[in-house]
C-alpha cells in the first residue's frame, strides 16, 4: 500500500488556493474523501492515469496526500497551464506526469503506458453513454495486466435517482442534451463486468457519491 500523510498535512495553499485560479468546487470537496480510499489500495510508486482530469486538482492532491504514488493526468484538451499550476502547488510535483491529452473514444490516443490503476471522477455522466462504452472497450491500453479500475460519482440505483440533488441534477444533464445524464450503477456494472473487470469494492461516499472500484479478473488484461 501507498505511504500516506494525514491529510491535515495538506498544504494551506492546496485548500485555500491563490485568488484567480481556476478551481473545481468538486474536485475541493471530495478530495481527502477519496484520499481515504485509495489509501488502502494503492502501492507507494503505482502509476495512475486520470481521464478526465480538468484543472489537475486530483492529481496534486492525492500525489501530496499520498507520498510516492505517480499521476498521469489525461484529458480532452487539457488546460495545462492550469494543471500545471495545480502541481506546482502540490509537495510532489515530480511525481505529476505531464498532461496527455486524451479522447477515451478513440483507441490510438490512448498513452503507452502500463498504469497501475485508472482513476475518473464525475466523468461518466458528461459523457454519453456510447462514449462510457468505448470508454470501458479501450482502456486496457494503458493498464497494466492487474490494474485497478476506480471510479466515482453519482449513480442511479436500479433505475431510480439516490436523492433529490442528484434527480435534479440528472434533469440538468439531460436537459442539455448530447446524451447526458447520471449512470445507473447496474449497467456499469454489467459493461465492467462484460469487458473482464471483476468488481472489488463499492464505498459510499459523501455528497450522495460513490466510488466503485474493479481489478482484471484472474490478472489477465481484457480487450
Amino acid at each position: 500500500m501507498a505511504e500516506r500523510i494525514s491529510l491535515t498535512s495538506v498544504p494551506d495553499r492546496l485548500t485555500a488556493p491563490p485568488a484567480g485560479l481556476r478551481v473545481a468546487p468538486a474536485c475541493q470537496r471530495n478530495a481527502g474523501a477519496i484520499a481515504d480510499v485509495l489509501a488502502d489500495w494503492l502501492r507507494e510508486d503505482d502509476l495512475v492515469i486520470e481521464v478526465g482530469c480538468g484543472t489537475g486538482q486530483h492529481a496534486a492532491w492525492m500525489t501530496t496526500a499520498l507520498p510516492g504514488l505517480r499521476w498521469l493526468p489525461t484529458d480532452v484538451a487539457p488546460d495545462f497551464v492550469t494543471i500545471s499550476a495545480w502541481r506546482d502547488l502540490s509537495n510532489s510535483a515530480q511525481s505529476i506526469h505531464v498532461p496527455v491529452a486524451l479522447d477515451a473514444t478513440i483507441p490510438d490516443m490512448w498513452p503507452s503506458v502500463a498504469a497501475n490503476a485508472l482513476f475518473t471522477a464525475n466523468t461518466l455522466h458528461i459523457m454519453s453513454w456510447s462514449a462510457v462504452e468505448q470508454l470501458f472497450a479501450n482502456m486496457h491500453r494503458s493498464l497494466s495486466a492487474n490494474g485497478l479500475l476506480l471510479i466515482y460519482g453519482p449513480f442511479h440505483d436500479q433505475g431510480k435517482p439516490t436523492s433529490d440533488g442528484n434527480e435534479r441534477f440528472d434533469a440538468e444533464l439531460r436537459a442539455g442534451g448530447s446524451g447526458r445524464g447520471i449512470r445507473d450503477r447496474g449497467a456499469v456494472q454489467s459493461l465492467a463486468a462484460a469487458a473482464g473487470w471483476l468488481q472489488v469494492a463499492h464505498y459510499t461516499m459523501p455528497a450522495n457519491n460513490e466510488l466503485l472500484i474493479w481489478r482484471t479478473e484472474n490478472g489477465v488484461k481484457h480487450g
